[in-house]
């Protein structure tokens, strides 16, 4: 059974925002959310509705602090010798918000939430042996496991918009996803 605890890098952390439920799921999910410090420290901006400009949208600081201690996200700092180790090691392939990530999450057995290509392959490595989870399977078990009042099209759309993600073909559930956006 994988891990409750699941750490999430900035991109991750920016979609769950930009979806508009982050507070609402996170409060009766029974996985534990967390970030590393330089994850939170790269979460810079979100999108949202321009109120001079309808129809356009502009760029806002996200307040990330703000936002994970609101939502109950705990911060993680490198601890160990071998988390700064296995930092070390990903910081030679990876940026440093996925390195940190990937590093706690291995030393303390996490799980890994990441959008980032290069470092889910990374993290799903024999080597590293991570398991993984994206926006559209944490969005996904959001809807199933009814942690969120809004329809799965609404939280989609909020992300594709505020958040400008959508998954790549291939991604874990974006099949679901892209089946949702049509309901």
């Amino acid at each position: 059974m994988p891990s409750p605890h699941l750490i999430i890098d900035a991109c991750c952390f920016i979609n769950l925002c930009a979806s508009r439920c982050l507070v609402m799921a996170l409060a009766k999910d029974s996985w534990k959310y967390w970030m590393t410090d330089v994850a939170l420290g790269e979460s810079l901006y979100l999108r949202d509705d321009d109120p001079e400009n309808p129809g356009m949208l502009y760029k806002v600081q996200l307040f990330a602090q703000e936002r994970a201690a609101t939502a109950g996200i705990q911060i993680a700092c490198l601890e160990s010798e071998e988390e700064s180790d296995w930092f070390v090691r990903m910081a030679q392939i990876l940026d440093d918000g996925e390195a940190h990530s990937i590093a706690v999450a291995k030393c303390r057995g996490y799980r890994l939430g990441s959008d980032d290509q290069k470092a889910l392959r990374w993290a799903r490595h024999p080597d590293v042996g991570l398991v993984t989870a994206t926006t559209p399977e944490i969005i996904r078990h959001w809807v199933e496991e009814k942690l969120v009042a809004e329809n799965p099209n609404v939280i989609i759309n909020n992300i594709e918009k505020y958040g400008r993600f959508i998954p790549r073909v291939g991604t874990p559930d974006c099949d679901w996803w892209n089946t949702q956006k049509i309901v």
